[in-house]
């Protein structure tokens, strides 16, 4: 059997799905089997195949993983969601999303390298907490925007 010789860009890609993937499973009730089911895979080992790097994620793919783990494409491959914004933008005739744009600066106060130094862990636990922050985000506004119109 050939051997598919992954980029390193798609290697991460893998490894940003898996940390997605194991960090989500027990909240959404996940095996890779029963992402398989969803995906439409005949079995788990084709999920298998894209969280540890031995096939390369494709826009359909991508698209699946993304919407069975309720979350972007862009969250685990930039490459990708570049590819679908462009699609998107010559589809409609509307210029890519300003977010999407952006997306290739790294935000936070922590260098790219001291995040990459972490364990894959440590990662699966920081995009835990992140979620839940961002998800929570508008209901921890709600309070500070009503206090500040009584005051």
């Amino acid at each position: 059997m050939a051997t598919n010789i992954l980029s390193r860009e798609q290697i991460e890609d893998a490894a940003r799905l898996k940390a997605i993937f194991n960090a989500k499973k027990q909240p959404l009730r996940l095996t890779q089997e029963s992402l398989a089911a969803r995906l439409g895979f005949s079995n788990q080992s084709g999920v298998s195949h894209y969280l540890n790097a031995k096939a390369a994620l494709n826009i359909n793919a991508a698209v699946l993983f993304a919407e069975a783990l309720q979350v972007s494409v862009g969250d685990f491959s930039p490459r990708l969601q570049s590819e679908i914004d462009r699609i998107a933008q010559f589809a409609t005739g509307m210029p890519a999303p300003r977010a999407a744009r952006v997306q290739s600066e790294w935000p936070f106060s922590v260098t790219r390298e001291q995040y990459d130094r972490l364990s894959r862990g440590d990662k699966a636990r920081i995009n835990v907490m992140f979620e839940t922050f961002v998800r929570n985000f508008a209901d921890l506004e709600r309070p500070r925007k009503k206090s500040s119109r009584a005051a």
